[in-house]
């Protein structure tokens, strides 16, 4: 629950009271205010003072705001010999990152870590940042002289006063895909993650910095040993998992191989406030979805405490409130759902909550894995990813046709997948496949060489907007709590991306390295489990087809790719899958949105 928000001119001086505005304009992010105005820029803070999450910090230099938390303070403060009885005897962590700012300049912010978003002026230009995987949302609007930040964009239309315009492409973007860093509205835009943008008097464009870019060249490049793998992969799980712990801790417990994970290591930490609480919503009426006897395994191996929802929330729950709050619709992650196992957690005094997503990002991006291993010569190690040299013989002409595809040269590899694509899966027929579009950064890997594919796989789900992290964060700060997830971790990454690919999947299981990481310090039948469970029986039973047609049959606006003709008649029919009920669902939102015009 925190906010930051900022105003540049570029001629004369900055107004706090804009700034005020601006804050006011979301007051679920706290009722504290703090404004500062240093020449040509003015900036402020929003917090709850019984939990605050942002600090405001001036020195002689510079101004300094951040909302968030850096996780490793501690480090930063020791590196930066904050001396007592000094200026920075204010310890906050905006008082850090102005000290970082000043010593190291723009490579001060690579040293941050944590989930963060952050402001710094020196009365004449304004830097603004993000963490590295864009946890914590910033958006901004540039106007002529005119520079307008902040957290949420409802903010920055307060602040700038423009007309609130839906843009059409981006909505579409959120339908096929390709969102980018617009906004819903015209005008409004996100700041890149894992960059620094600077906004200064005498420069016309943003000058953005990516101050945390990770190479493929620094994949596959650590020579270790499975044995030496394990520990350093606990190693590096434990420092994420304790960076988030404040002694008011509540985790998201599946039945997983994920969040028991972190749950493992947070179970040890000890706190004047008790020992993470675990929380975990079950479906007494949809007996293949509950996974309650895996929770209540990990939890009682664990000692922690377990507390039990009966989940309820469907995905278009309070679709009106949750698409103003979030200022446009999202596609990435059910708000609703997520916001009922938020308010759980705050009921039982939490106000950090981890669960364990990114755990499939960090650990089993398999991807082009046998083009790096054959190309390398590393038979045995692909045969071993395979499940072993027999029964990946067994299965020769899919293996023939692979290794064909490996050693042809790249421009024929690509050629070929233009003139025949691979088969698209679970797109509904009321959707034109031709509109379904790429991200502009999206690499074409088959028009790489065989030995780097796999290499930049490991690196693509960094880049791209973050909206998921960003509708998440909202939706928790809405809920009183702060989402953290440790598997994005930037040294946790860093650490898994050096690993030998065969030491990364010795095996044809699923995550094998982090298995077996978690081998003793989790139940070995939560750790050998081969079962996967799916919601779709709960997301069908909770499909609201009144809510779909009240906002799918003669909507106002129709979009371009969508035969709103069959949608309607699959909507009468009421037999939508899961993943048909997934679009339904996403154009629901796109045209709730629209309804405010």
């Amino acid at each position: 629950m925190s906010a930051i928000a900022a105003f540049h001119v570029r001629r004369g001086n900055a107004d706090c009271d804009l700034i005020g505005g601006m804050l006011d304009a979301s007051p679920h992010r706290g009722s504290e205010r703090i404004l500062e105005s240093y020449g040509s820029v003015a900036l402020g803070i929003a917090r709850d003072p019984q939990w605050p999450r942002a600090s405001l910090f001036r020195g002689d230099r510079f101004i300094a705001a951040l909302a968030g938390r850096l996780d490793n303070s501690s480090h930063l403060r020791t590196a930066l010999s904050f001396p007592a009885g000094s200026q920075h005897a204010d310890q906050s962590d905006a008082a850090i990152v102005a000290a970082a700012f000043q010593k190291w300049g723009l490579a001060g912010i690579s040293r941050l870590r944590g989930s963060f978003s952050g402001l710094l002026t020196d009365g004449v230009s304004l830097w603004a940042f993000r963490d590295q995987f864009g946890s914590r949302p910033l958006f901004f609007h540039q106007e002529g002289e005119r520079f307008f930040l902040a957290t949420e964009v409802k903010q920055i239309l307060a602040g700038s006063r423009i007309p609130k315009e839906p843009d059409l492409e981006h909505l579409s973007g959120v339908l096929f895909g390709g969102v980018d860093f617009t906004t819903a509205y015209k005008g409004v835009s996100r700041i890149p993650k894992a960059s620094v943008v600077r906004v200064a008097p005498k420069v016309s464009s943003l000058e953005v910095t990516k101050y945390w870019d990770p190479s493929s060249a620094s994949v596959d490049t650590r020579r270790i040993d499975l044995e030496t793998a394990i520990e350093g992969t606990r190693q590096a799980l434990h420092t994420a998992v304790f960076r988030v712990l404040t002694g008011e801790d509540a985790i998201l417990l599946s039945g997983g191989l994920d969040s028991p994970a972190l749950a493992a290591f947070a179970a040890k930490a000890t706190s004047g406030n008790g020992p993470v609480q675990a929380v975990t919503s079950i479906y007494p009426d949809f007996p293949t979805v509950d996974e309650s006897q895996w929770t209540r395994m990990a939890a009682e191996h664990l000692s922690i405490p377990l507390h039990e929802f009966v989940a309820d929330a469907g995905s278009l729950d309070d679709l009106e409130f949750w698409t103003r709050r979030l200022d446009g619709p999202v596609n990435v992650v059910s708000v609703s759902q997520a916001a009922e196992a938020y308010r759980v957690a705050r009921a039982l005094g939490a106000r950090t909550v981890m669960t364990g997503e990114m755990a499939e990002m960090v650990f089993e991006s398999r991807a082009y894995l046998l083009d790096h291993l054959f190309s390398r010569g590393q038979i045995r190690a692909a045969f071993g990813s395979m499940g072993g040299a027999r029964r990946a013989l067994r299965r020769h002409r899919w293996l023939t046709g692979e290794l064909a595809r490996i050693f042809a040269p790249p421009p024929w590899t690509a050629a070929y997948y233009r003139r025949h694509p691979r088969p698209l899966k679970g797109i509904p027929l009321w959707i034109d496949r031709n509109h379904l579009r790429a991200s502009a950064d999206m690499v074409d890997f088959d028009a790489l060489p065989a030995r780097e594919r796999w290499a930049e796989m490991q690196v693509a789900w960094m880049v791209g907007p973050g909206v998921m992290f960003e509708a998440d964060e909202i939706c928790a700060a809405s809920c009183g709590v702060e989402s953290r997830r440790p598997f994005a971790d930037v040294d946790l990454v860093e650490y898994v991306l050096t690993l030998p690919a065969e030491v990364k999947f010795p095996a044809l299981r699923t995550k094998p390295l982090l298995r077996a990481a978690m081998r003793g310090l989790l139940p070995d039948a939560l750790i050998d489990r081969k079962d996967k469970t799916l919601f779709n029986a709960f997301s069908e039973a909770k499909a609201d087809y009144e809510t779909l047609r009240q906002l799918l049959l003669a909507p106002s606006y129709q979009f371009a790719g969508v035969d709103y003709a069959y949608l309607a008649t699959r909507l009468q029919e009421q037999s939508m899958p899961a993943w048909e009920l997934r679009w339904a669902r996403t154009l629901a939102r796109l045209h709730a949105f629209l309804n405010q015009w």
